[in-house]
């Protein structure tokens, strides 16, 4: 997972999206069986709702890959 400083200026905001993202990835953990991912941010999380969302069709997407 990788929160660069260039998108998330402070500390608390990287650790706030780490942590969001190991708790969505825990809860679609029984989807994702034998599967890696790397997270790593390209844009600014703006919104809480809308990283939610983009992480549960991301996951979706890698169960669907066989």
């Amino acid at each position: 997972m990788a929160t660069p400083k260039r998108f998330l200026k402070t500390a608390v905001e990287r650790n706030r999206v780490k942590r969001l993202i190991r708790e969505s990835f825990r809860l679609n953990q029984d989807i994702l069986t034998n599967r890696e991912a790397v997270i790593v941010l390209r844009n600014t999380v703006s919104d809480e709702q809308r990283l939610r969302i983009d992480l549960n069709e991301i996951w979706h997407r890698i169960s669907e890959i066989e």
